[in-house]
């Protein structure tokens, strides 16, 4: 264990040297993933030398046990007793420190608060457990930002949603989802016997639409087709729209005709239906061309689309954990 806290140290300060040097604002980038892990080794290594401080100090007070002076040597015991019983739970920390963290546990959290049993007591509950949250979140600089709340005319909620961002906001939440109870003799009473309420707490983690970017694939009824390939349909669906809207139009122009009228014949042509109203025969030449060739766009891209669905490879099913909850910002 200490082997790899000794290597962490060093890295450590490789990091501190490389954060000195003059040069190291021109990227942005470069320099925020420096203060990152800067930050989180700062905790261990900091833990790791007070270790190793505290050894060195018992080291030395045991030379002084042999001291001709005795209160040097009750001096010494004392340093030693004190030491003794710093250092298991410096020892302790040290071995939480260690372990291999989750990494959601760095995102931001939405958390959502409901009253449950016990009418307007239960709502003065679930504020009570919204500003308990707040001071917490204040407490280590995270920002609260209330996105809806359904409160009631006494000052309780009945309902609230709020996004807390900052580091480690999740790690620090998410085992707070569940019920939570509280037993005491109601605000809304002037006396009476122990009213026991309840309020729910849903702890969401917020992803930020930015981790979506890096995604291959996407998944379609069991097949992987390529993130690319989405993209691609999304764009030819806003450009078919576009023209879609622009035949309508200039058929109704041409024609003399009712804009809705062009538009059916339009959507019928692209949609490979074929022309099914009674106005087609009676159309120009020219409009008559335009929907032949919308008709064979709109046949060849469904048969594009086939092709791409059909030869997308299949993807064996993936296990979902319920405890995981994701909401998209």
């Amino acid at each position: 264990m200490f082997a790899k806290l000794e290597g962490l140290e060093k890295k450590y300060m490789e990091l501190e040297e490389a954060l000195a040097q003059p040069d190291v604002f021109n990227d942005q980038e470069h320099y925020r993933k420096l203060t990152k892990a800067h930050a989180d080794l700062r905790e261990i290594v900091d833990l790791f030398r007070r270790h190793r401080a505290l050894q060195q100090e018992m080291a030395e007070n045991k030379q002084l046990l042999h001291d001709e002076d005795p209160d040097i040597r009750d001096m010494a015991h004392e340093e030693i007793r004190r030491a003794e019983s710093e250092l298991p739970r410096i020892e302790q920390a040290l071995k939480v420190a260690l372990l291999p963290t989750d990494p959601l546990d760095e995102k931001n959290t939405i958390l959502e608060i409901r009253a449950g049993t016990g009418g307007e007591e239960a709502a003065l509950f679930a504020h009570s457990l919204f500003r308990m949250y707040s001071m917490y979140a204040d407490a280590r600089r995270w920002k609260v930002e209330v996105d809806s709340v359904n409160e009631t005319e006494l000052g309780g909620i009945k309902e609230i949603c709020f996004t807390i961002e900052g580091d480690g906001a999740y790690s620090r939440l998410k085992f707070e989802s569940g019920v939570h109870r509280v037993q005491r003799v109601p605000e809304t009473k002037s006396g009476g016997r122990i009213h026991t309420s309840t309020a729910t707490v849903a702890v969401l983690l917020l992803a930020l639409r930015a981790n979506l970017r890096g995604r291959e694939q996407v998944t379609f009824r069991g097949r992987a087709i390529p993130f690319s390939q989405v993209l691609n349909a999304m764009t030819l669906t806003l450009v078919v729209l576009f023209v879609f809207l622009i035949a309508s139009m200039v058929i109704s122009t041409v024609e003399g005709l009712p804009y809705l009228n062009c538009a059916y014949e339009v959507a019928s042509a692209m949609g490979t239906v074929g022309l099914t109203t009674g106005i087609t025969p009676e159309l120009t030449r020219i409009s008559q061309s335009i929907l032949i060739v919308l008709m064979y766009l709109g046949r060849v891209g469904i048969l594009s689309f086939s092709i791409a669905l059909m030869t997308g490879k299949r993807r064996p099913a993936k296990l979902h954990y319920p405890e995981i909850n994701v909401m998209i910002g």
